[in-house]
């Protein structure tokens, strides 16, 4: 399937307290609108964000949907405060690899000469063995600090090659942004304690400004569960064949973040080092 629908949701700008019942409301709206089973809709009341929401009312799903918040709200915890960030819940298929005519290639006798050009199972794991020796003195050679984050890079190439397995037919793009609470002055007046990328506000002014978010949080929810809606039934050529009726959600998805960018000098040099730099040759 080549054509993948991409769907961009208004940016969301919220509180620290209102990050995982608007993950939750985002989420639910989204597989509700992909649900071709059995569906038992369940109309949620949200307390923190003033609105109804509907979920599946299915208990694997509501189970894999907390699951996804957790992970976000803690990813969201590690960003900058007052920044906007982007994760995508992808729909996907896995890649059907087309092994036709390598079958037949295995057929063939190979000749004398082939056979000796390949090299022997023992060969092959002494390469491995050598090449996970190679890897462990390259992390050897740099500072501490750059080795202990080479975990993490060589995460990264690992869930590369997982994606490439699949074809992503639909990728929601969720906007966020966790605004600092604002800072209620000690005297109402007065030079307030500084306090980074915070707003400095009396007690009136700092319920004032919270109610003013909330209510614009409300209305940015309610645009995106119209959008979610309006573009479930817009498009549907574009949904693969479904392989299993009985599910409430029969398409597989998956949280997808961006990497972590990296603030220690010289690890995208290591980096580039480990995607691109070849294992020392081997004797055979």
């Amino acid at each position: 399937m080549s054509n993948c629908e991409i769907v961009d949701l208004p940016v969301l700008e919220m509180g620290p307290h209102q990050v995982r019942e608007s993950l939750r409301c985002i989420l639910h709206s989204v597989l509700l609108s992909r649900a071709l089973g059995v569906v038992r809709p369940e109309e949620t009341d949200s307390e923190v964000l003033q609105l109804s929401y509907v979920r599946c009312g299915d208990p694997e799903i509501h189970k894999a949907v907390e699951k996804t918040v957790a992970q976000l709200e803690e990813w969201l915890g590690r960003q900058p405060e007052g920044g906007l960030h982007t994760a995508q819940l992808n729909f996907f298929e896995p890649r059907v690899r087309k092994d036709s005519g390598r079958s037949q290639q295995q057929a063939q006798p190979r000749s004398e000469q082939d056979q000796a050009a390949t090299p022997s199972p023992a060969s092959r794991k002494s390469w491995l063995s050598s090449g996970s020796s190679w890897l462990g003195s390259l992390t050897q050679a740099v500072p501490k600090s750059i080795a202990s984050s080479m975990s993490g890079t060589i995460s990264e190439l690992r869930a590369l090659s997982s994606s490439s397995s699949k074809v992503v037919w639909e990728r929601w793009r969720m906007h966020l942004c966790v605004l600092p609470p604002p800072v209620v002055n000690a005297a109402g007046s007065g030079h307030p304690v500084s306090r980074s990328n915070s707003v400095h506000l009396t007690v009136g002014d700092a319920e004032a400004e919270a109610a003013r978010r909330r209510d614009a949080l409300t209305e940015r929810l309610l645009e995106a569960m119209r959008a979610i809606a309006a573009h479930s039934g817009a498009r549907r050529d574009h949904l693969p064949p479904v392989l299993d009726a009985t599910a409430t959600v029969p398409f597989r998805w998956e949280l997808v973040l961006p990497p972590q960018a990296s603030a220690i000098p010289g690890l995208d040099a290591v980096k580039r080092m480990l995607t691109h730099t070849s294992p020392p040759p081997v004797a055979i």
